[in-house]
């Protein structure tokens, strides 16, 4: 017999089957169905009824029924045989739109036709790219994936006048790269920012030439194309004169490997107007000289530019009293979070997380001492604010906090493809350490632009340690790996670690931190979250107090009050409520595809 066969009636819900009953709590007192799900892919259970929340591996569930756990010869569980009968749907992956190609190729007396000529191209590269037109006279430029239209750009055939729109795509459309269909992906590509460019780079000499589909900030191309990418010896990113340029070109020596991006020095603003002000031979020239990022570690001072924060990507801390302090959390840093056990570093943290992705940034975790579950439920008990439920708990004898059903679907919708959490049962299974940990992380970052990491406990990672400064030891090593990758992809990193003193948390130094004053100089900032003793309450006048105990870019330190909401799990400054993040009345759509693009060029061009 199969496990599913013990467990009973089932539907599927994509990775995941859901049963009528189950096996621990039987549904209750109130017979609830449809609560016990079991998760194929992570291999996993848990029932979601609030008085049984029974989770665990597997193996435990075969232990239950007192069947054997079987695995295959390389010690791996064997789940395409044991759910043989329950055919698994796929993971849910966006739709796109197919189009249909019934434009006509651009005609050679047309406004558009003549307008890509005053831009120097020619007709044979018009013809290659198979450029067509719209009935309204607008440009069109088809992307095609094997030989299906999956993205229609648009623009127009003149110099735009005041306001007006120049560029614009079709809604629905796959983030696919321009020319897919003619690329070899085991010869370096050329990458542009636009469409126009990257004709020119062809007419150049060059066809392994590609151009981003919607723009330097959309990053969806990566994840959609990731296993071609892989392929490429090594990639030419023309990208514009201009800050936007520039950070295209930085992002893509992150996410596509230091030693495999090259780059050039263009004078003017972009690869057209350097055809048009100079020649094709040149413009082959400029580019057969792109070159490798300078050496790491070696810099001519002269090049430095001038300091600034990243106003673009700098993350609201959520508190209004920190951000005063440190400037909210900024890209590249590295932050120590410390504290007594049990005083609420984990809360503060997990707050933190829940405050950037909904303010728009993605994020990801590492719990090394909740189960998924567990680190889910708790954050949605802090997204929802004082709207979190309650229900009596007789074994407790008081109510207890509760995620309402009604609540669930929105809140899960909310965090879409927006928080995501190292599974880290893989740890358990594996024995990997912390590189694994690092690996997924890179991972995030490139193919999900996660910006906020959390390291919850690291520790857990490794079960057995030689003595306390060991432990304390390997902890130091854990941080300045996790600070290394804080600048490599300049993210912020925020790593709760143990103090090696706890007695008294008023004396607390930075040198008590994972054991030594070494691994304190490594972290931008260190936080020390200290929960008020009972008897202490009224002189203090609140209930935490977080000490910022060092703040290397600003040096401003602070002793900063807050109180705790134990219902919904926030900490709140004094005299402030608690946040709800979510709009419980209407459900939020998910934000819509932007229909322009609006390619900024200088005006000093004929076709501007």
């Amino acid at each position: 017999m199969q496990i599913i066969d013990y467990l009973g009636n089932y539907k599927k819900k994509g990775s995941e089957l859901m049963f009528e009953t189950c096996p621990f709590c039987k549904g209750g007192k109130n017979n609830d169905k449809w609560k016990f799900f079991l998760n194929v892919d992570k291999e996993t259970y848990y029932c979601q009824r609030g008085k049984c929340n029974e989770y665990g591996h597997i193996s435990q569930l075969y232990a239950h029924y007192g069947v054997e756990y079987k695995k295959d010869n390389n010690n791996n569980y064997n789940k395409k045989n044991e759910f043989k009968g329950a055919k698994m749907e796929n993971k849910k992956h966006k739709e796109y739109k197919v189009f249909n190609d019934n434009y006509e190729l651009i005609k050679e007396n047309s406004k558009g036709f003549k307008y890509l000529q005053l831009r120097k191209l020619k007709q044979e590269t018009i013809k290659h790219f198979n450029i067509k037109e719209d009935r309204k006279g607008n440009i069109v430029f088809p992307f095609y994936q094997k030989n299906k239209l999956t993205c229609i750009k648009y623009r127009i055939p003149q110099k735009p006048g005041k306001g007006q729109i120049k560029t614009w795509q079709e809604k629905g459309g796959k983030e696919i790269l321009f020319n897919y269909d003619n690329l070899d992906f085991s010869k370096p590509l050329i990458i542009t920012e636009g469409e126009i460019d990257c004709m020119c780079a062809y007419q150049s000499g060059y066809e392994n030439v590609t151009s981003v589909p919607f723009g330097t900030n959309d990053w969806a191309w990566i994840d959609n194309h990731w296993d071609d990418l892989e392929k490429v010896p090594y990639f030419v990113i023309l990208g514009d004169n201009d800050e936007a340029g520039e950070k295209f070109i930085n992002e893509s020596i992150s996410k596509l490997g230091v030693n495999r991006v090259k780059t050039v020095k263009n004078p003017y603003n972009d690869i057209n107007e350097f055809l048009y002000r100079e020649n094709e031979k040149n413009l082959k020239e400029l580019i057969d000289n792109a070159e490798l990022p300078p050496i790491d570690g070696l810099i001519n001072v002269k090049e430095i530019g001038k300091f600034k924060i990243d106003k673009e990507n700098r993350i609201d801390t959520g508190f209004q009293s920190i951000n005063k302090v440190i400037g909210g959390w900024l890209p590249g840093q590295f932050v120590l979070l410390t504290g007594k056990r049990g005083n609420g570093k984990s809360t503060f943290a997990s707050q933190t997380i829940v405050e950037a992705v909904t303010s728009g940034f993605n994020a990801c975790m590492y719990s090394g001492e909740l189960s998924p579950e567990q680190v889910k439920n708790w954050l949605f008990f802090q997204i929802l604010g004082e709207n979190v439920g309650m229900e009596y708990d007789e074994f407790r004898g008081k109510k207890v906090e509760i995620v309402p059903d009604e609540y669930w679907e929105q809140l899960n919708n909310m965090i879409d493809n927006k928080l995501f959490l190292y599974d880290n049962t893989v740890l358990e299974r594996k024995g990997l350490d912390e590189g694994s940990i690092l690996k997924i992380f890179e991972y995030a970052y490139k193919r999900n632009n996660c910006r906020l990491f959390l390291v919850d406990n690291l520790m857990t990672a490794r079960n057995q340690f030689d003595g306390q400064n060991n432990y304390y030891k390997s902890q130091g090593e854990f941080i300045g790996k996790f600070k290394q990758f804080a600048n490599d992809f300049g993210v912020t990193v925020i790593f709760v670690a143990h103090p090696k003193k706890t007695d008294n948390v008023a004396d607390f130094k930075n040198d008590d931190v994972a054991g030594s004053s070494e691994n304190t100089d490594r972290p931008d900032v260190v936080l020390n979250i200290q929960r008020v003793d009972e008897e202490d309450l009224d002189k203090a006048g609140c209930k935490t107090l977080i000490h910022i105990n060092k703040n290397r870019l600003f040096g401003d330190l602070a002793h900063l009050k807050f109180d705790f909401i134990s219902k919904c799990k926030q900490f709140v400054e004094p005299n402030k409520f608690p946040k709800t993040y979510i709009n419980l009345e209407n459900i939020p759509e998910k934000e819509p595809e932007a229909d322009i693009k609006n390619l900024e060029i200088e005006n000093n061009l004929p076709w501007e």
